[in-house]
């Protein structure tokens, strides 16, 4: 990512309706697939560390981050929750050991060859052993917002589904999510598009009313998920289980 969206992460990730609403989406997941905690996590690209400490609820936590900035940042906050480690994934090597769960939150658009990280997740997967994904959705959404994040692509469902079946991993859910906002984030994107802005970014600064209402909505996914499938939605999320 560029050096200053890391920055703008540390700043807004404590508090914007955006990283809080994936996180407790996130979180809710979490505690139906690992009700009992207690598992070895590892979170590629940890960013700035914002999700550390609600993973570490879940068991004993690994970050890897290859922004030394962002890397340091989220061993002097975080490091409390998580052992970070300053490296670049792909050339991780964690001497064998295996993760009962490794995260991947909007990472994959970042990478050159995202088969390939996803290979070495796998990898070092444990048996029965799960990783979880998020990323952008929908190609037609191209626009500034992915071009300052330093995106590679942007993700359609069945173009996922066919990365994910080139490796031994079986899909246990996919979905779409960020749906209720969805038709606001539309236009927003749209106008980004034609006026070449960056309007819509989830980093953008929201007055506190508008940002608590904005996170109950978002939020309020974390039920949704539970009982639908939402056919729509700006990102995407996918839990993979080792096949092996």
């Amino acid at each position: 990512m560029n050096p200053s969206a890391y920055m703008e992460m540390a700043r807004t990730e404590d508090e914007h309706w955006w990283f809080l609403g994936r996180r407790q989406i996130i979180a809710s997941l979490l505690s139906r697939l690992f009700p009992s905690g207690k598992i070895d996590i590892l979170e590629v690209g940890c960013g700035t560390g914002g999700n550390l400490a609600m993973l570490s609820d879940f068991g004993r936590v690994t970050a890897v981050e290859k922004n030394s900035w962002a890397a340091e940042y989220a061993q002097n906050k975080f490091g409390g929750y998580a052992n970070v480690l300053f490296a670049d994934f792909l050339e991780l090597d964690c001497s064998g050991r295996q993760f009962d769960l490794i995260c991947a939150f909007d990472v994959l658009e970042h990478l050159q060859d995202d088969v390939c990280a996803l290979q070495h997740m796998t990898d070092m997967l444990a048996d029965n052993g799960r990783i979880i994904v998020t990323v952008p959705a929908y190609k037609w959404l191209w626009s500034n917002h992915d071009r300052k994040l330093h995106h590679y692509r942007r993700y359609n469902r069945d173009e996922l589904i066919e990365n994910i079946h080139q490796l031994p991993l079986n899909i246990e859910f996919i979905s779409y999510f960020n749906c209720l906002l969805f038709p606001l984030a539309l236009c927003l994107r749209c106008l980004d598009i034609l006026l070449f802005k960056d309007w819509s970014s989830q980093t953008n600064h929201v007055n506190g009313l508008s940002n608590r209402i904005l996170l109950k909505i978002f939020s309020s996914e974390q039920y949704l998920l539970r009982h639908a499938r939402p056919p729509f939605g700006l990102s995407l999320l996918v839990v993979l289980r080792n096949s092996l």
